[in-house]
């Protein structure tokens, strides 16, 4: 609520940064959560499931945010997203224990954090965050993309989010019924797969109808790749931090978010040509390929 009517940049800023810090806590727990209640056999598809509330935001919320923006302003946008927040808070405080002193289990934060020593658990960590680096370094350059290369009108733009984000829906439920915690034959396939697919979306670009289908088929990939890595670094971390396996996975992932962003602003930039975003998006998902080929070697 503050963001929507600050006229203050640097409060504008902060409360970014705050809801940031604050989402990446929540989900951290609910990933956490999540895992303890429900059976090592379902794992897997108790993280996607959490994740498709995520991935509902690129098919509905961001678009309909990127409309509101255009139709009312962007504060009209925070409007929303504080609106959204009260039912949300009423769920949590409906479903929370009555007792949270006996609902809390004694554990070493210390203890657990020493799980970051272990080989298997950062290299889980980092594949999922380069994976995510990729997907969000496009992302985060799609809508420019759409309408200074593609050409389209910026009403179009809604539209191609909400494609890249049913793809992302499909990809994730896909992957909560065949991921195991365990990197398959078939998500080394998708892994591959994921770099040719950025190329194709940087070289399709110009053309819409092109556009629109490579963007779905990334949006599958993406996410179904990365809801499964996601359960691979819980499934990694489990023995040893079994309450900190969520704050792990959640690191890589914003970790990831953050990075391919960046080194998409600094490739479009020098550049010019915002197509660099996906160029930079096939160079993390070909790293993300060379380290598993590494790890598979050891």
């Amino acid at each position: 609520m503050i963001g929507a009517v600050t006229t203050d940049f640097a409060v504008l800023f902060g409360t970014r940064v705050i809801a940031a810090v604050v989402n990446a806590g929540f989900l951290a727990v609910a990933m956490s959560v999540a895992t303890t209640l429900a059976p090592k056999a379902k794992q897997a598809r108790a993280t996607a499931v959490l994740l498709s509330g995520v991935t509902l935001s690129c098919v509905v919320g961001v678009p309909a945010g990127a409309l509101l923006g255009d139709w009312s302003g962007w504060r009209s946008a925070f409007w929303a997203v504080a609106a959204l927040c009260l039912p949300a808070l009423a769920l949590v405080f409906h479903q929370a224990p009555a007792d949270a002193a006996a609902a809390r289990r004694e554990i070493s934060l210390k203890g657990e954090a020493r799980a970051l020593r272990s080989r298997p658990v950062r290299s889980a960590m980092l594949l999922a965050a380069v994976v995510n680096g990729a997907t969000f370094a496009t992302f985060a350059y799609l809508a420019v993309i759409a309408t200074d290369v593609t050409h389209l009108p910026d009403t179009a733009v809604p539209a191609l989010l909400a494609a890249f984000g049913a793809g992302a829906f499909m990809g994730v439920t896909t992957a909560g019924r065949k991921a195991d915690g365990e990197l398959g034959r078939g998500l080394l396939l998708a892994l591959c797969a994921l770099p040719v697919g950025w190329v194709l979306l940087a070289l399709s670009s110009p053309r819409t109808t092109p556009l629109f289908l490579v963007t779905i088929a990334q949006g599958a990939l993406s996410f179904g790749i990365g809801s499964a890595l996601v359960t691979r670094v819980m499934h990694t971390a489990a023995s040893r931090a079994p309450s900190l396996g969520g704050s792990f996975a959640t690191v890589a992932l914003n970790a990831g978010a953050f990075l391919g962003p960046l080194i998409a602003g600094i490739a479009t930039g020098t550049t010019g040509d915002y197509r660099g975003a996906a160029w930079v998006s096939a160079a993390l998902a070909a790293t993300a390929v060379a380290l598993r080929g590494v790890r598979a070697a050891d």
